[in-house]
């Protein structure tokens, strides 16, 4: 399209330089009027309508070299803009690709499959926070040592599922979900501080470790969308659409 508006464009510049060109080299050559009588021939070269004047040979040659500029430069102007579509039309070729591969590899081979595990587990270790927050440990220090522990190994036991199955498999597609580690270490830290509260020592119905739960769930899955979008080129295909 650009290119046929610069043909467009030069072929009127082209017309307007030769039409100027050609009034101004009529005015050169056309002879000064004088008060000189008029020859017999002259008269009967003019009664003969024989008035043809001839543009002087530089105003030809010039002429001939602004078209041939001109005319180069549309063609080089047009060979431009057709590489550059060809490389524009490379570039959504090979983000139309890399969405195609970084979708298959994120949802089908790693979420998909996992989708059970990971509500399976934000769904039993937030009810799990929401029982500590509203029965804290009873009993002795010994029992409640003891059972803290067995929690610990289970919820250890589902994490790692978690971090080897989504987590580590996220990380090695892209480098961009390495932000999941920190939220997985944070939910770490969160659950065995509760499980090993000090009898007696544990707030009643304190939620605070629930609310703070759930946000890390919330952002465990934003994360994983966002990186996702961003690494499949989503959003860097709509900022291209968009300018």
């Amino acid at each position: 399209m650009k290119a046929i508006n610069w043909v467009v464009y030069t072929t009127l510049i082209i017309a307007s330089i030769n039409t100027t060109w050609s009034l101004a080299a009529s005015t050169i050559a056309a002879p000064a009027p004088t008060a000189a009588k008029t020859s017999g021939a002259d008269l009967r070269n003019e009664e003969g309508g024989n008035t043809e004047r001839h543009l002087p040979e530089w105003v030809n040659n010039l002429i001939a070299f602004l078209n041939l500029l001109i005319v180069a430069g549309v063609y080089i102007h047009s060979v431009c803009d057709r590489r550059k579509e060809k490389a524009q039309d490379e570039r959504r070729k090979q983000n139309g690709l890399k969405q195609s591969v970084g979708i298959f590899w994120v949802q089908e081979l790693v979420m998909s499959p996992n989708l059970g595990l990971l509500h399976d587990f934000f769904l039993r270790y937030e009810q799990e926070m929401l029982r500590l927050s509203q029965q804290p440990p009873a009993g002795s220090c010994a029992q409640a040592g003891s059972d803290a522990v067995h929690s610990i190994t289970e919820f250890k036991d589902s994490f790692y599922k978690i971090k080897q199955r989504i987590v580590e498999p996220l990380v090695s597609i892209s480098p961009l979900f390495q932000g999941l580690y920190a939220i997985m270490s944070d939910i770490q830290d969160l659950v065995t501080a509760e499980y090993i509260k000090i009898p007696g020592l544990a707030v009643n119905n304190n939620e605070m470790a629930v609310i703070r739960f759930r946000e890390l769930r919330r952002q465990f899955l934003a994360e994983i969308y966002t990186v996702q979008k961003d690494f499949v080129g989503i959003a860097e295909e709509k900022k291209n659409i968009a300018n």
